[in-house]
């Protein structure tokens, strides 16, 4: 069997956030008070954010009373800490030091930030899903598997409910979930499970299974609550965005047969294939588009198994129309400059398909 990062906008769910604890204990000081007093404008080591931040922490969770100076302050506190691009090993501190360890395990900083999350004030939640969409994504892929090892993504669905939340109004925040899951899911794109198969079978295994396990398992419901939600987003950076993360999914599933066998159970192949017979949102799926004709491509390239799996996303693809809704765009579009490479791409695929179109 064969088997970076992306940024969206602060945010916060429009719900009132829940007060409940989280299942284990995290490391946090008796006295927060320091958190109240601390000068914003200081330069802080890693030890004494990590201290002001578990003030923090124990504010939140024995519900003391936020006013907005307050508010303001640990927005600016929580913003302060987040990592910028290519920062990997601060965002990597943060994950095993913010909140210490014996053994340096990151389930003491994945309970911390749920005790943020179901802090009453909108704020907060914005700044702390800013933080950990920061952290995540400009950490080191041994970090980023470290952490979904701890189960990340199912704490913070199961923290979050967004399947249970309208879209509109949320797509900030929805950005940020769709952006942590879209770089989980990247840990098995195919030039990082190329080397893992030069590694050995075991790493190849390992990385499928987690991703499978991990990612894919716990977000299933929303997963599938945004295919059907689709339509909804009408902005062309929240429509580009859902493309990217269904294109990721059909990119993926190749490589893995229960991972396969995940997406085509879901509303995923029908849904892409609905979305881009929309005139109207055709160019938007520009990039998708593209990154279908590489993968196609690829999946030439590898063994029987994974060449199996293609015919059976082809099959997928044909029963839920999208051959034909690429042979309408071709009759009936303009075909202007912004639409030019579409062409080539379109002609690609449905020659894969098995048309003999030039």
């Amino acid at each position: 069997m064969t088997c970076e990062e992306d940024r969206g906008d602060s945010c916060s769910f429009n719900r009132p956030a829940s007060t409940d604890s989280p299942d284990s204990e995290f490391t946090h000081r008796a006295d927060p008070s320091e958190f109240l007093h601390f000068d914003p404008n200081s330069d802080l080591t890693i030890e004494h954010k990590s201290a002001l931040y578990r003030d923090l922490v124990s504010l939140i969770r024995d519900n003391f009373d936020f006013d907005d100076a307050l508010q303001n302050k640990t927005v600016s506190f929580l913003k302060a800490l987040e990592p910028q691009p290519f920062q990997r090993s601060i965002a990597d501190r943060l994950i095993t030091q913010l909140v210490p360890t014996s053994d340096g395990s990151p389930a003491a900083f994945i309970d911390s930030f749920c005790v943020l999350l179901s802090s009453l004030h909108s704020t907060i939640v914005a700044a702390t899903l800013s933080f950990l969409q920061a952290t995540f994504s400009f950490s080191t892929e041994a970090h980023r598997v470290l952490l979904l090892q701890t189960d990340f993504v199912a704490k913070l669905i199961a923290k979050l409910q967004p399947q249970s939340l309208p879209l509109s109004g949320n797509e900030a925040s929805f950005t940020v979930l769709n952006t942590i899951l879209l770089v989980s899911m990247r840990l098995m794109n195919s030039s990082t499970l190329r080397i893992l198969g030069n590694a050995g079978p075991s790493d190849l295994h390992n990385r499928c299974n987690l991703i499978f396990q991990r990612v894919l398992q716990p977000s299933s419901q929303y997963l599938s609550f945004l295919c059907r939600n689709h339509y909804l987003l009408t902005s062309r950076f929240h429509t580009f965005r859902f493309a990217v993360l269904v294109d990721t999914l059909l990119e993926i599933s190749p490589y893995h047969r229960p991972t396969l066998d995940f997406v085509l159970a879901s509303p995923i192949v029908m849904t892409w294939s609905s979305c881009v017979s929309f005139d109207e949102h055709f160019l938007h799926f520009y990039d998708s588009l593209a990154h279908i004709c590489s993968s196609l491509e690829e999946w030439k390239k590898q063994d029987p198994v994974v060449g199996q799996s293609r015919q059976r996303m082809t099959r997928a693809l044909c029963s839920e129309g999208f051959e034909d809704t690429i042979e309408h765009f071709l009759v009936h579009n303009t075909f202007d400059e912004d639409s030019q490479a579409l062409v080539g791409f379109c002609c690609s695929i449905l020659r894969f398909l098995g048309s003999n179109v030039r």
